[in-house]
């Protein structure tokens, strides 16, 4: 999936970035491997960088990630879900700022930007 890259916010809220990844686990008990690379930018403050699966923050209270400010920087990060369904499964990047006078900005328009793979994990 792509998304308009660069995108803002100077919400201190998650906002969705509108990059999703849809996996179907054929068990139950299967695991699914999340595994991201976003480039994040902020210029005074941090940037927090979570998934959610299907609408519920599957991640800590700030996110699994925080991008420090003043320069561009990948992040990356993986996470082992267990999400007990044999359901579609919708996993989004959600982003937030620390400080809401100053934006984050994520997904460099000058490459890849964002990058998410869903690996299912049979039990």
């Amino acid at each position: 999936q792509t998304c308009a890259l660069p995108i803002s916010t100077t919400g201190t809220s998650f906002i969705t970035t509108g990059f999703s990844v849809t996996i179907t686990p054929s068990s139950v008990n299967s695991k699914i491997l999340i595994s991201y690379a976003i480039a994040a930018y902020n210029s005074g403050s941090a940037t927090f960088i979570t998934i959610y699966r299907n609408g519920s923050n599957i991640g800590p209270a700030n996110g699994f990630t925080e991008q420090q400010g003043g320069y561009w920087n990948t992040t990356f990060h993986q996470y082992l879900d267990s999400p007990a369904t044999t359901s579609a499964t919708t996993y989004t990047v959600y982003v937030r700022t620390s400080n809401s006078g100053l934006a984050a900005i994520w997904g460099d328009s000058g490459g890849v930007g964002q990058v998410m793979i869903l690996q299912e994990i049979a039990a």
